[in-house]
């Protein structure tokens, strides 16, 4: 791994990690707002707002990652893989949480039962 990390261009490799990093970041952001209340519905989306917070959780652990690299920190590279590690963890959870959730449909209430005439 140090033969990588003292080559003349490693530099541009990390460069090109955060960079992949900040538009997987933008994406996932993206996804969220998608996802958010809309003010004629009032409804929101959890499932894609989760698959969009995974998604930007991972960009900001890989662009953590290249600046890890760049800077030579070796406690911003377990710190960005820790963290981006245990939350991927959480929102994947969540994500088979809601997937095993039944779909929500639009339900008429039952009618009450209509009562006999009594005579």
């Amino acid at each position: 791994m140090n033969g990588v990390m003292q080559l003349a261009w490693d530099n541009y490799l990390a460069v090109a990690l955060m960079v992949l990093g900040v538009a997987l970041a933008v994406r996932g952001l993206r996804r969220c707002r998608v996802a958010l209340p809309h003010p004629r519905t009032g409804a929101m989306q959890p499932l894609t707002w989760m698959r969009g917070f995974r998604l930007a959780l991972i960009g900001l652990a890989v662009a953590g990652a290249g600046a890890a690299w760049l800077w030579d920190l070796d406690w911003l590279l377990a710190l960005s893989l820790a963290i981006g590690g245990e939350e991927t963890l959480e929102s994947s959870i969540a994500i088979s949480a809601l997937r095993a959730q039944p779909a929500r449909t639009a339900v008429t209430p039952p009618r009450p039962a209509a009562s006999p005439v009594q005579r």
